[in-house]
């Protein structure tokens, strides 16, 4: 007897596209031991985040945290005083991975105190970015 029904088929969908890459990567020193690292959602779709750091001078990039949703900060307390490190966060989602711009800090030598520039451009010159300053008369990081 002939059958009414089809043979079956496999259909396989496409992954979804990888997300857009994190924006606004700002690593700031804390103390001479520690780092905050802060970002913004590229346009949504990341499944998680994977904070990645390498020292600033010869390194190479490996992964120190994974974040999975908002708020996205990273808090690293395993640096050492007086070492340069640079920071990049991927999203990443089934379609693949985005990688941000990197952000680079230096710890101060310990003992130091810590002042954050706040873009005070009036007095100090055109410095818009988020900066260290060691030693300076700018606001103290509480």
């Amino acid at each position: 007897l002939p059958s009414a029904f089809t043979e079956a088929v496999d259909v396989t969908t496409p992954p979804p596209p990888p997300p857009g890459a994190p924006m606004n990567v700002v690593a700031l020193a804390r103390s001479d031991t520690q780092a905050r690292v802060t970002w913004s959602d590229g346009g949504g779709a990341a499944d998680r985040f994977i904070v990645q750091r390498r020292l600033t001078v010869g390194g190479v990039f490996a992964n120190v945290a994974t974040v999975e949703a908002a708020p996205f900060v990273f808090n690293d307390s395993s640096l050492l005083a007086g070492t340069g490190y640079t920071y990049r966060v991927l999203a990443e989602n089934l379609g693949g991975l985005a990688a941000s711009d990197p952000s680079s800090i230096t710890t101060a030598t310990a003992g130091a105190t810590l002042y954050a520039n706040n873009g005070c451009a009036g007095c100090h010159g055109d410095i818009s970015a988020p900066a260290l300053m060691v030693n300076r008369t700018f606001n103290r990081l509480r």
